[in-house]
């Protein structure tokens, strides 16, 4: 049969997101609509022996499978994300009643990287592992909980952030465990599993994290994302040119010496704090520029231009000093990265603020 983006679950991680149920949870129906060869459900089974294992999954001979080797779950194949498919199935039949539900949702399809999906009654932009997402909590019953792998990239993304902020109308959202790029057989890509568990409806409000209570309140001019490509610069190389400034420039400080020079007519110059934009986000490459020799910076680079030397080192000390919050703007499937729109909202939760025009 032909599998629909099939990384299955491995049967460590499956009894580690049934254990990150809450311990008073006592579910009378368990259910995953991505089931693959059932790992989640197996896992739920040993737990609650005596819940109500529900199964669906997209492809047909999947679910034949599971219908043979688990005769008393109740398995369906459908669509999930399409409604004329997955309202025809067994599964449906159990919507606001599900007190448990597993999900290792398709993240990977090629081509699908953008879906629009319902929630709430509202129609959101998002990744097909959050049009998942969103779904299978709507099957939940009062008090029912969702545990979920999600691409990490899935936290960080402008794709996904509208969804997640509606999610978190109505769920806490708690974090369960980081798995490493060999977590799955067949893809290489990072992931995170999250639970979430209904917020009392006194409690519903937007997800809006809290502003840090830092004083005095910093300032910065302009966030700069360097756009020269390493490869593209062998090209354009110039003895008389400026330096082009690489992640493996910045470490601990601004390197200049082992720098390419460019041929460009327009460079920056200090002072700036530089970051990686690209790479596994480390404290040694968070470092002041503050010489006057204007540079170019690499698309792996971002800068943060300040009035002052006094004014930059004072933002790098606050970010050092907030590092282990800082750090979490970095994520992506593949390579972590980050995004100038990210960078700025980190600022502003660090109470850094760019000066008004």
């Amino acid at each position: 049969s032909v599998m629909f983006d099939a990384h299955y679950t491995p049967d460590a991680l499956a009894d580690a997101m049934v254990r990150a149920v809450p311990g008073g949870v006592k579910p009378k129906i368990v259910a995953d609509y991505a089931a693959g060869q059932g790992s989640l459900l197996v896992a739920a089974g040993r737990r609650w022996p005596s819940a109500n294992i529900v199964a669906n999954d997209m492809d047909f001979g999947v679910a034949e499978v599971l219908r043979g080797k688990f005769p008393a779950w109740r398995v369906s194949s459908s669509d999930f994300l399409l409604n004329s498919s997955f309202g025809r199935s067994y599964a449906s039949k159990y919507a606001g009643k599900v007190d448990v539900a597993l999900l290792n949702p398709p993240f990977s399809i090629r081509g699908a990287s953008r879906v629009i999906a319902e929630y709430k009654g509202r129609m959101v932009n998002c990744g097909l592992a959050m049009a998942f997402l969103m779904k299978a909590a709507e099957q939940l019953s009062e008090k029912g909980c969702l545990v979920a792998i999600m691409p990490k990239g899935s936290f960080f993304s402008s794709r996904d952030e509208e969804a997640w902020r509606r999610v978190s109308e109505y769920f806490d959202i708690s974090s369960v465990s980081e798995n490493d790029r060999n977590t799955f057989s067949g893809v290489y890509a990072t992931t995170k599993t999250v639970l979430l568990t209904r917020k009392r409806k006194r409690h519903i409000e937007s997800l809006e994290p809290e502003k840090v209570n830092l004083h005095p309140s910093l300032t910065f001019i302009e966030l700069f994302r360097g756009r020269i490509q390493m490869f593209k610069a062998v090209g354009i190389k110039d003895s008389a040119g400026l330096p082009l400034i690489h992640t493996r420039d910045i470490k601990g400080r601004v390197s200049l010496a082992g720098a390419i020079k460019i041929n460009v007519s327009v460079g920056l110059s200090g002072p700036l704090v530089l970051l990686p934009r690209v790479g596994t986000p480390s404290l040694s490459k968070v470092v002041v520029y503050e010489g006057p020799q204007p540079i170019v910076l690499s698309d792996c680079v971002i800068g943060i231009g300040c009035s002052t030397v006094g004014d930059a080192h004072a933002v790098a000390e606050r970010i050092h000093s907030q590092w282990e919050c800082f750090k979490e703007i970095y994520g992506g499937t593949g390579a972590p990265y980050t995004t100038i729109s990210r960078v700025e909202k980190m600022l502003a939760h660090l109470s850094i603020q760019r000066l008004p025009d």
